[in-house]
């Protein structure tokens, strides 16, 4: 796994997505992730303007676990990409109707409250041309295995993205403002 300056952007099966957060959600994290309690065992985000690790989440990301007093991360926002943990092979359906695959284990999402209608939209180079001459690199992790080589990002699936400076990216209808260093993304497509 890269350790410089690269941009991930790491789609999930197996892995805990981070987003990045736009507006606070009024509904529990409880409810955002009820069509997968029986099998999701935690959920990890990174805190608002933190420069997030790549990899598997650390003591300084925020923690959901069911039935936990201790939990740190609240709730899930639109546009923001999450690590979760499940016990076996499930769907994820989002508030909109949006439906992600998860496998067992770990999976990089990025949550949707807001997602466009086109799920393959063009090529990563369309899709990151408002920042591309500050990107370093973009990860995803799908099925258990990073990938650094992205013909285009998922909605649905949770991305590292690493800038050389902070910037907005700009696509489809959405904005993502991201810091200079790591940021973990949740893919929404095209708004129509």
């Amino acid at each position: 796994m890269p350790k410089k300056n690269w941009i991930i952007i790491a789609p999930i099966v197996a892995a805990v997505a981070w987003l990045v957060f736009r507006r606070p959600s009024s509904v529990s994290i409880d409810e955002q992730l009820q069509s997968i309690a029986g099998q999701l065992l935690s959920a990890y985000g990174v805190p608002p303007g933190a420069q997030v690790p790549v990899g598997q989440p650390d003591s300084s990301w925020l923690i959901y676990e069911p039935g936990s007093d201790t939990n740190t991360l609240q709730s899930l926002q639109d546009g923001k990409g999450y690590w979760i943990d499940v016990s076996g092979v499930c769907t994820l359906t989002y508030p909109n109707g949006k439906q992600y695959a998860c496998a067992s284990g770990w999976n990089l999402i990025g949550w949707l409250e807001s997602a466009g209608n086109q799920d393959a939209p063009g090529t990563l180079a369309t899709q990151i041309a408002s920042i591309v001459s500050d990107v370093d690199a973009i990860w995803s992790y799908r099925d258990g295995v990073w990938n650094a080589n992205i013909p285009y990002m998922l909605i649905g699936a949770g991305y590292f993205v690493h800038m050389t400076a902070a910037a907005t990216l700009s696509y489809g209808g959405f904005t993502y403002p991201l810091i200079a260093g790591w940021n973990l993304i949740g893919w929404r497509g095209i708004k129509g």
